[in-house]
Order: structure tokens, then sequence, then C-alpha cells
């Protein structure tokens, strides 16, 4: 009994060590055991990579007015004497309407200390470290119990490790092609993807399906390109994204619509950022030979064209021309019929400049809206 409790002790002070307080450390150690040592300096790896002997201060400090665990800690502490709470209290702002100083007495500071270590328990344990990162979530789950493969990695390449294991190895594709690409639902949360994509490797932004999950497309390389969140129970695919935040490239969007046509479920174009992707499943079942023209498009404007049998349409993804209405246009500026007020000379921007399109509707040429392509 005497050696057990002494690694206890050993193994609180090297969180200590760490740079935690007792109480932290304490709390580490009842609820992980021996592993307690490498969850505690993971979680220093999270959030102190750039502070220094202070961090636990500097990590959870006061923010914007709000109560830290910091806080909570001095708190807990102050609970050794009345005048030690009372002048904490008051330093923090606390109200004290439920006690005065001269009430207080052993057992109201004992079960004060009891309820600020609960209150300190809580807000650690929900903490982001712990509720947005997968494998602290299976660790604690009793998912992984074998730590040999990870522990003495830090925690950004432990949990990337992890997250390719548990991607490639466990996870079976939702949906594979013959070049080598798959989709693979890789959970809520994936720091593998959050990793390569530069992005918050969440879906819980995302929707507010209780069962929304990212889906990510791999290459043979297992490469990501593309992420995407699924909510079965809304039916619908959204949040596509490329690396970076950015929209998907559009050597990727016959995936993403192949996606949606395969789990049966509509795509959230509306949020899309890409204005191709939106326009190319907006057209699905309507148009052929979508094409983006480059030569046109500038930072702030894209423009495409597209097929509905022969007939040729030009649209900049809201409004909508025909190609015969484009030429009627170009005859009337070519016969000085209409003077235009913007890009007189690029007659595709031109033809959706909305300073130009009262004028130009006066020559009898309509205004498709590409939301209602039953009109076409």
């Amino acid at each position: 009994m005497i050696k057990l409790k002494s690694l206890i002790l050993e193994s609180k002070q090297s969180i200590i060590n760490l740079g935690y307080p007792e109480i932290i450390a304490s709390l580490f150690y009842e609820k992980f055991g021996n592993i307690a040592y490498i969850i505690a300096n993971w979680y220093k790896q999270y959030h102190a990579s750039q502070l220094g002997k202070d961090w636990f201060l500097q990590a959870h400090h006061r923010s914007s007015g709000n109560f830290g665990l910091f806080d909570m800690v001095g708190m807990y502490y102050s609970t050794d004497t009345v005048e030690h709470y009372s002048k904490e209290s008051e330093r923090l702002g606390l109200s004290n309407d439920d006690y005065v100083e001269s009430e207080m007495d052993v057992n109201y500071l004992k079960k004060q200390r009891e309820l600020w270590k609960n209150e300190i328990k809580e807000n650690l344990f929900k903490s982001s470290f712990f509720t947005a990162n997968t494998i602290i979530i299976d660790i604690e789950s009793g998912k992984l119990k074998n730590l040999a493969p990870y522990k003495d990695l830090k925690f950004w390449e432990a949990a990337l490790k992890y997250d390719e294991r548990r991607v490639f190895s466990e996870m079976t594709p939702l949906r594979v092609y013959s070049n080598g690409y798959k989709w693979i639902n890789v959970g809520k949360r994936c720091h593998l993807l959050g990793h390569y994509m530069a992005n918050c490797g969440s879906a819980g932004l995302m929707s507010w399906d209780a069962d929304r999950t990212l889906l990510g497309l791999f290459d043979v390389n297992n490469k990501p390109h593309v992420v995407v969140t699924y909510s079965p129970n809304e039916k619908r695919i959204s949040g596509d994204e490329g690396p970076g935040y950015s929209e998907v490239k559009s050597i990727y969007h016959e995936y993403v619509l192949d996606l949606a046509n395969y789990l049966g479920v509509s795509f959230d174009a509306n949020k899309s950022k890409s204005k191709f992707l939106q326009l190319k499943y907006r057209l699905k079942d309507k148009a052929s030979n979508i094409k983006r023209l480059d030569k046109y498009c500038d930072t702030f404007n894209e423009y495409f064209s597209f097929n509905i049998g022969n007939k040729v349409y030009y649209t900049n993804g809201d409004s909508i021309i025909s190609a015969d209405d484009m030429k009627t246009l170009r005859d009337a500026i070519k016969d000085k019929k209409i003077k235009l007020k913007q890009y007189p000379r690029n007659i595709i921007r031109a033809a959706f400049n909305r300073y130009n399109v009262p004028d130009i509707q006066q020559l009898g040429i309509k205004y498709y809206n590409v939301y209602n392509l039953n009109d076409l």
C-alpha cells in the first residue's frame, strides 16, 4: 500500500512538474490513472505550444469577462481560510449573498472546496481538447486502449497517426472509383482532414443534424482533396470545401455530384463556395456542355455557357440569356441602337451588369432566372 501511494504521488508530481496546479494533476490522475502523464503532457502541448513557464495561467485566464479555469483553481485554494476565501471572492466579483463572513466555518469551507473541485473537473474535461480530438475521445470511451504507438509522440503527431490508422485501416470506403479515388466517412471530427486541408476538421458548425459526419475525397495516395458534411436525417450534403476553406476545384465537381446521387440526397448548392458547382448541380438533369468562360471572368464575376438541346445559353450564375438574344445585343451595339453604361466592349460582362440591364431589356431581350429553369 505504501508503494502504491508513493507511485501515485510520483505520478502526480510529474504532472505538476509540467506546470499544472496540484488539483488539476489530481483530476488527471483520478480520470486516467497510469496514462495520466501522457494525457496531461498532450493537453499542455495542445494549449501551450507558444506559451512560457506560466502557460497554465496564460491559457486559462479570464477572457472577455468570462470566469476562467485559472480563476476556479484560485477559488479552490482560497478555501484554506475564511479571510482568503472572502478576499478571493471579492476580487473576482462573486456574489456573497448566500453567506456572511461571520457564519463561515471549517465545514462551510470544506463544502465550498468540494463544489469548486467539481466545477474545475466539469470545466476541464468539457474543454475542446477532450471533446474535439478523436484520439482523446476514443481513449476516454475505451475504444483506444493501447497507447504504445503514440505515447512518445507530440500530441499533433499522435492525433494524426491515430486518424491515419483509423481512416485508412479501419474504415471501409463509402464509394470507390476506377482511378483509385474514394469517398470515406471519417466521422464528426478528423484531425487528418484538418491537418492536410488546413481547416477545422469538424462537422460541428456545418449542420444541426445530430448524426452529421464528414466525408472526405481521397486520391490513390490517400491525400484528401474535398470534404463535405453529410446530414443523413436531413438527406443532404453541404459545406463542400477544398484545402484551406477554398472552393472545390472543377476537376472534383463530378465526384461531389456523383456522391449526392449515390447517397440519394440533395446537394446544398446555395451554400457552395463554387458558383460553377452550384450551376452544374442545378442544370444536371436539363443541360449539357456546361463551361466556365475564363476569358471573361475576374475576381468578383464569373460567366458560363451551357446547352439545352441545340440552344446555347449564357449565365453569370444567377441570370441567363440565350445565345440568340446575345447576338441581338451584339448587333444592337454594332448598329449603335444602344449605348451601354458599363463594359461596352465586353459583351458578356456588359449583358449581366445591373446598370445595363434596363436598357438591354428595352431591346426585347429576356433574362431568365437560374433558380427557375422551367421558363427555359
